[in-house]
């Protein structure tokens, strides 16, 4: 079987991991094209050429195992379907999936991302999703995995750029307390 997204059939350099045609078969069910290509993108490809991870330099800092790409896929195809206003799923996708029932939110400003959002153009419209990383992948060779990848708001994503969440939020607080913000309260991360 095919990938769902059509960039990476014709540039992608092999074929999709056997669970994710099973997981396909499934999630086409309840998923427009559209919203499996962006999972299929984020996860599987490297962002400029639309190459596979495993098919690349092992020492690129974008590569990953087509193990690792496929944990990063369920993991995204999970925070998809949790997202607000997705579709309820059948038993089977939700045991595939190993779904769980928390609601997606962005990591750094904590608001609800609701399914309408991954429509939003991600090159104009700062509230559009885009795959981010716990760990930036400049940071830590290999580490696009399932462990380590979320959805986030293009400009959260933007803010994040090459440091962890947590050093998001350390910058933040000493910019805002320089500008004579009272910072209460930090949130373990």
């Amino acid at each position: 079987m095919p990938w769902n997204c059509w960039v990476i059939n014709k540039f992608g350099g092999d074929n999709p991991p056997k669970k994710w045609e099973i997981i396909l078969i499934e999630l086409r069910k309840y998923l427009s094209s559209k919203y499996i290509n962006k999972i299929e993108v984020a996860a599987f490809t490297i962002r400029s050429s639309r190459k596979l991870r495993w098919v690349i330099p092992s020492n690129h800092s974008e590569y990953a195992t087509k193990k690792d790409s496929l944990s990063a896929a369920i993991k995204l195809t999970n925070l998809l379907l949790c997202s607000k206003g997705a579709p309820p799923v059948n038993s089977k996708l939700k045991k595939l999936l190993r779904l769980k029932k928390n609601i997606t939110k962005c990591p750094l400003c904590i608001k609800h991302i609701s399914l309408i959002d991954y429509d939003k153009d991600g090159r104009k419209e700062p509230d559009s999703i885009q795959m981010g990383h716990k760990i930036p992948l400049s940071r830590k060779k290999k580490s696009h995995n399932g462990t380590n990848v979320f959805w986030a708001h293009r400009f959260c994503n933007f803010l994040q750029g090459d440091r962890t969440v947590k050093e998001v939020f350390i910058h933040m607080s000493k910019v805002l307390k320089a500008n004579g913000y009272i910072v209460t309260k930090r949130k373990s991360i």
